[in-house]
């Protein structure tokens, strides 16, 4: 199909926790080279990148602010390192951490691992007051419903509010109250915003995947691990189905790389950049006629 004008390009942000540092990378080398983009949609860590990069569509800025945020006392607290533990993936964290008695004991009384006013003052530093109306690209993001189990797109309101929401992982991180929504992680279903971002009025959409492809796995020695492979092959698969959507796809490779790897910012932002210089001829050539 060709267009008459310049089609209204959209950027499809996932999540991926630490991971999602990468993005960084990518909308560096996309301004770099002019490919301007009109539209934004994260979900999770692509919430968290997409929205501070649609306030100051400019990367300089948008690198300063994730690492000052990175090494934060207040991000700091939230204290990632006692997750590193044999098993690496985020939900195979939580289980085996139920075996620890003391933490055992605070699931049964609390619904987070990580305090919610910690959480709360983490967004409200970096997005203060700010509305979706005041981003100078257009944006939105996606979390999860609770209590109906649907997907709610946000596109008003509070940023911090939405962008926390998307965020919050099950069990990590407290689920949100917003609205008559009780919401949490937005990747739980729609890890890549495609299609959101199409129904917003992109005429192409480029997709950036932080989600580290699973590993062949010949061993399961309890319950807990067979649970956390379950819910990897789900994800896998619905991420799998998703990003097929795109129009441009940069599948960036974060293999070796865990969710909680935040101090390895600078190494993450590489690879999304390396991947996007290494495909610019083919966006270029696909988005400009």
């Amino acid at each position: 199909m060709k267009f008459l004008k310049k089609p209204k390009i959209g950027l499809a942000l996932g999540g991926g926790s630490a991971r999602g540092l990468a993005h960084v990378g990518v909308l560096k080398v996309l301004q770099e080279n002019n490919i301007k983009i009109d539209l934004i949609s994260g979900s999770s860590m692509g919430a968290l990148i997409g929205g501070l990069y649609a306030l100051d569509p400019d990367y300089k800025v948008l690198y300063k602010k994730t690492k000052k945020f990175v090494n934060s006392e207040l991000f700091g607290q939230l204290d990632f390192r006692k997750f590193k533990k044999e098993n690496t993936s985020l939900f195979g964290n939580l289980k085996q951490k139920l075996r620890d008695s003391v933490t055992f004991v605070k699931m049964t009384q609390t619904t987070s691992l990580i305090d919610y006013k910690i959480f709360e003052k983490i967004f409200i530093s970096l997005f203060g007051d700010k509305k979706f109306e005041n981003t100078k690209i257009p944006f939105s993001c996606i979390a999860v419903d609770l209590v109906s189990g649907e997907n709610i797109v946000f596109k008003k309101g509070l940023l911090y509010k939405a962008i926390m929401a998307s965020c919050a992982i099950p069990g990590l991180f407290p689920y949100i109250f917003y609205d008559r929504y009780i919401l949490v992680d937005g990747g739980i279903s729609i890890n890549v915003p495609i299609e959101i971002v199409k129904n917003d009025g992109a005429d192409r959409v480029i997709a950036s995947v932080v989600s580290a492809n699973i590993k062949k796995v010949y061993t399961f020695e309890n319950v807990f691990q067979i649970i956390n492979r379950a819910h990897e092959i789900t994800k896998n698969y619905l991420l799998k189905k998703t990003i097929n959507n795109a129009d441009f796809l940069l599948n960036i490779n974060l293999l070796g790389y865990e969710w909680f790897d935040f101090e390895k910012y600078e190494e993450l932002i590489s690879r999304g950049i390396d991947e996007t210089i290494r495909n610019m001829e083919k966006i270029k050539k696909r988005f400009y006629f």
